[in-house]
């Protein structure tokens, strides 16, 4: 990787950590965005948006909810996806990369939160003052630490990592390596069990079994399905609204 990369890819990880927490979210920090955009970045946008997607349908039923923390699906994804492009794995390797190096990033956002204090006790003086514009830029500013919650682990793998475990890639049992993509071929599955079970409700059976049906059995396309499911949806909602 030249530096250009590294810069380009630091500085996206640092725009994904503000896009998870901002006012206006435009999801950047989603794996399929990311895997894209670092799949662009590298010069294999194949190989970004299949690993991006697996691993996207891997963290899809978790997000932070209130004080809960979850592992940090934007960091993982730049990392996995530059170790699997750098080093020529299989998509499917990407997802159980990414889960610990999520887990990293989530751990030092626990920390993050706790120093964050800071900003709000700094706010609560400017607003005893009546400084309201103070008050906004010190909201701006406490999430500056959040994002770099994740433009570090980023940044340091970046720069160090990839060489280092492109060796380290060279002396693991290819046997290791197969294990990692078969266990990226289940995480998605579980991944969108456990959206299924939060959302489950018996009328959206029928459009699961349906989806089923069309994938198992007529080998169509995911894109079909998802416009067919789409278009099934939207009638269901316009005779509803009737």
């Amino acid at each position: 990787m030249d530096p250009m990369q590294i810069a380009i890819l630091t500085i996206f990880s640092f725009i994904c950590g503000l896009d998870y927490i901002w006012c206006c979210p435009i999801g950047l920090w989603r794996p399929l965005v990311a895997g894209a955009v670092t799949g662009i970045v590298l010069g294999n946008p194949t190989a970004g948006v299949m690993a991006g997607g697996l691993i996207e349908l891997a963290f899809m039923g978790l997000f932070t909810i209130g004080g809960g923390t979850v592992p940090e699906a934007a960091s993982g994804t730049i990392t996995a996806v530059t170790l699997v492009i750098a080093t020529g794995l299989a998509p499917e390797a990407a997802v159980p990369i990414a889960f610990p190096i999520g887990i990293l990033t989530m751990n030092i956002e626990i920390f993050v939160r706790s120093a964050d204090a800071v900003f709000i006790h700094w706010a609560d003086r400017l607003a005893e003052k009546g400084d309201l514009n103070g008050v906004v830029w010190t909201n701006i500013l406490g999430a500056v630490p959040w994002a770099l919650s994740r433009t570090i682990p980023v940044g340091l793998f970046l720069v160090a990592g990839v060489p280092a475990i492109q060796a380290v890639v060279g002396v693991v049992p290819a046997i290791f390596w197969s294990a990692l993509g078969t266990a990226g071929a289940i995480m998605p599955a579980m991944g969108l069990a456990a959206l299924f079970n939060m959302m489950y409700k018996l009328e959206l059976l029928p459009f699961y079994l349906f989806g089923f049906v069309l994938a198992a059995y007529l080998n169509m396309p995911m894109m079909g399905i998802a416009l067919i499911t789409v278009a099934l949806v939207g009638a269901v909602y316009l005779i509803r609204r009737r």
